[in-house]
């Protein structure tokens, strides 16, 4: 049934491209995969509440929130291998895949080892409960909370290069699978806590959901590599430094891209902590999660749309992006009416899933649907965009918008909250929906020059 609807959603004139197939089947897959994500992810958020405290659970989401903006290390090595590696697949050259693949696990692998070393040398001095607003008691337990969170990260960084290469063999949705298995371990872990520690506290369940799903990642790659990719597995004797140059090259775009990006979303539960408290760090993730249930399944929709853009963009097959945006922008205005249908039922739906815990006000759901409603839109013509490359003008927009956002949010946040960061938030989204929109369409019709072009 979905696979057919999709079909007709996509069917262009001349019928289903073989592009257009083969994103229609990941898209599938990927739909079922992802509900069970976001099942999973539901269900731990009334769960961690309970076995920790609100408040608790805020500093959790604002530690690993901060954190993670720590992601860029991978300098944006995984997008660069993804976009090179689709032009090798295209060529045919396993040689040149397997050089590249190899020589990117080893420099990101060289790299986060650094960083790694560092962080320790400096994570004694730093005051968590200040960073984090939490209260002075949790100095020690948050500095070693910190590292375990931090060294998962990194290694997640590595090994998540998975994903990257699957997407560029344009099948995202096993990557998806990934994820999902890596949050069922997490989940599993948190419930199995109070039968093998003493202890039950933030340390604990934060170590837990921090370092399993990285043997998610560890498991399949060694299936893949010794399976299916064997012929590309990465390897030290494979390491060609010649790579180095073009992978850094082109992920050096997306990992300013990545800094900019992270700095942009990944602060605003930093700034809630602190000018509104870790409580209303929790009320603004439930509701960013969901408002956010659309905009995931519009992700996966479009997810594919990345590798294949570039595949039509390297073929000069210009028609075939032209009508797969325009069928995007139909689904958007569905995925807007179904946004607002959601958005009518979310007191009820807070009802079920939290119950009287938290307590989340209607404007701050209906801000968080602006937002993703905003994001979806946008999200269309970055993935054509980023497939093409031309992607200066995009960073050289995420440096000015974090400019503006981190200080607006933090000034209207004083003044009206959570609100406050959201109005911020949409405000930045509004404006990447008219450039990125602007862009798409004047390289499409081979008229960008200088910026737009670069």
């Amino acid at each position: 049934m979905l696979c057919t609807t999709l079909k007709k959603l996509f069917s262009l004139n001349e019928g289903i491209h073989q592009r257009t197939s083969k994103a229609i089947k990941n898209i599938v897959l990927s739909f079922f995969i992802k509900g069970g994500s976001v099942l999973i992810a539901f269900i731990m958020v009334p769960l961690l509440i309970n076995k920790l405290s609100p408040a608790s659970y805020g500093i959790w989401l604002t530690l690993t929130s901060f954190l993670s903006m720590f992601n860029f290390f991978n300098i944006g090595l995984g997008c660069g291998l993804k976009n090179l590696l689709v032009v090798s697949i295209a060529n045919g050259n396993e040689q040149e895949s397997k050089q590249l693949i190899s020589t990117a696990y080893i420099a990101l692998l060289i790299i986060c080892l650094l960083v790694f070393v560092c962080f320790c040398g400096i994570n004694t001095f730093i005051k968590w409960d200040i960073v984090l607003n939490a209260p002075n008691v949790l100095r020690d337990e948050l500095g070693t909370l910190a590292l375990f969170v931090f060294g998962a990260l990194l290694l997640q960084l590595v090994l998540s290069l998975i994903v990257n290469i699957l997407q560029a063999f344009q099948v995202p949705a096993y990557g998806d699978l990934i994820g999902v298995l890596g949050q069922f371990l997490s989940f599993l872990g948190v419930l199995l806590v109070p039968f093998f520690f003493i202890r039950t506290d933030l340390l604990v369940y934060g170590a837990v959901i921090s370092l399993l799903p990285s043997l998610a990642y560890f498991l399949f790659s060694i299936v893949l590599f010794r399976g299916k990719y064997s012929r590309i597995s990465p390897s030290f004797a494979a390491f060609d430094r010649k790579h180095l140059k073009s992978l850094f090259s082109m992920g050096g775009k997306f990992f300013l891209i990545q800094i900019a990006s992270l700095l942009l979303y990944q602060s605003n539960n930093l700034i809630i902590a602190h000018v509104s408290g870790n409580t209303d760090v929790a009320v603004y993730n439930i509701a960013y999660k969901y408002a956010g249930i659309f905009q995931m399944i519009f992700s996966l929709i479009i997810a594919p749309i990345w590798v294949a853009a570039r595949d039509a963009y390297i073929h000069d097959d210009i028609s075939w992006i032209r009508g797969i945006m325009k069928k995007l922008n139909i689904i958007w205005i569905f995925f807007v009416l179904g946004s607002l249908l959601q958005l009518m039922l979310s007191q009820f739906a807070y009802d079920l899933w939290i119950g009287k815990s938290l307590n989340v006000s209607f404007y701050i759901t209906a801000l968080c649907f602006v937002y993703f409603i905003l994001n979806m839109k946008a999200g269309i013509y970055n993935n054509i965009i980023n497939g093409t490359g031309k992607v200066k003008l995009q960073f050289i927009m995420y440096f000015i918008q974090v400019v503006i956002h981190i200080p607006f949010a933090i000034l209207l946040g004083k003044i009206w909250g959570i609100e406050g960061v959201l109005v911020s938030m949409c405000f930045i989204m509004f404006l990447n929906t008219l450039w990125m929109s602007k862009q798409c369409n004047l390289l499409l019709q081979k008229k960008a020059t200088g910026l737009w072009n670069a």
